[in-house]
């Protein structure tokens, strides 16, 4: 969808953003898990079951992860019915946007695959106890509340600016529109850019109409950029690009004016945060901050 609005500009666009590689497996910190255990080899047709919809339904649609004799890591349950598996889990998230995870629905969640392991001559062992989920769940809410870190500057132009030259300078920088109708540098996100007012999105509707916008807001979640500081300098470039293209000026928290001191203050806040994700075992934008922030 972007390329007819032209391609990045060598002087002007972010490098590649930084990713982390993305771990296959349970994620203990921020999962309920339940491991089908035994001494026998499962034959792949019956774990590929777990995938039909009856089993779907009972189980609440997990992540489901296998490991075939010869793997040394996690891979991701597929339809395949040939061969077996040496070890199988499921897992749940304590949080999500449909809610979260209680102690009674992983009771029955950990019932339903007793059912299955039974099935297949292995049992289900449960990570933590179900009783104990409340509790996690506790926990890792109190995480999320208190690390969920959104950074933003806003660009105000001089004089509204239609749709079309703000995507062809999302793309000479070096961005991407995604399905949400935003402009973003790296997948997941580590720099963000919507309209400032609503609707909060870029469509190619926009563009044919002619719409015009007042500014901008890019930003980032801290939790899930690999790394924030870096992602702060993304961010302030962005803007400090249309600030220049389209007479605009750049706003920060507050809605000051941004300069040095405001520039400093956002770096301090953001090496807090890492120190603070450091501090309950997460990493910025690695597997647990993605599953627990990502939605």
């Amino acid at each position: 969808m972007s390329a007819p609005f032209g391609t990045p500009n060598p002087s002007l666009a972010l490098p590649a953003a930084p990713s982390v590689p993305q771990q296959p497996g349970p994620l203990h910190q921020v999962e309920f898990v339940v491991e089908v255990v035994g001494p026998a080899s499962i034959p792949a047709s019956a774990v590929a079951a777990l995938l039909k919809p009856d089993w779907q339904a009972a189980l609440g649609a997990p992540r489901i992860w296998v490991m075939a004799p010869k793997d040394t890591a996690w891979q991701p349950l597929t339809a395949a019915v040939d061969g077996s598996y040496d070890s199988l889990v499921m897992t749940w998230p304590y949080l999500s946007g449909e809610g979260h995870l209680t102690s009674r629905s992983a009771i029955t969640l950990a019932g339903t695959a007793e059912r299955f392991a039974a099935g297949v001559n292995r049992r289900a062992l449960t990570i933590p106890p179900p009783n104990d989920v409340d509790a996690a769940v506790r926990a890792v809410r109190e995480v999320a509340e208190r690390l969920d870190i959104g950074v933003s500057v806003n660009v105000e132009f001089a004089t509204p600016v239609p749709e079309e030259p703000i995507w062809r300078t999302a793309i000479e920088l070096g961005l991407s529109l995604n399905g949400q109708g935003e402009f973003v540098w790296g997948d997941p996100a580590q720099a963000t850019i919507v309209p400032l007012e609503e609707p909060q999105q870029y469509t190619l509707g926009g563009v044919r109409a002619c719409r015009e916008h007042h500014g901008l807001t890019i930003g980032f979640s801290a939790p899930l950029a690999v790394n924030p500081l870096v992602s702060l300098r993304a961010i302030l470039h962005i803007a400090e690009q249309y600030a220049k293209r389209f007479s605009g000026t750049v706003f920060g928290d507050g809605g000051r004016p941004m300069d040095p001191k405001q520039r400093a203050e956002y770096e301090r806040n953001l090496n807090a945060a890492v120190s603070a994700f450091t501090h309950v075992g997460l990493v910025s934008g690695g597997p647990e901050a993605l599953r627990l922030f990502g939605g």
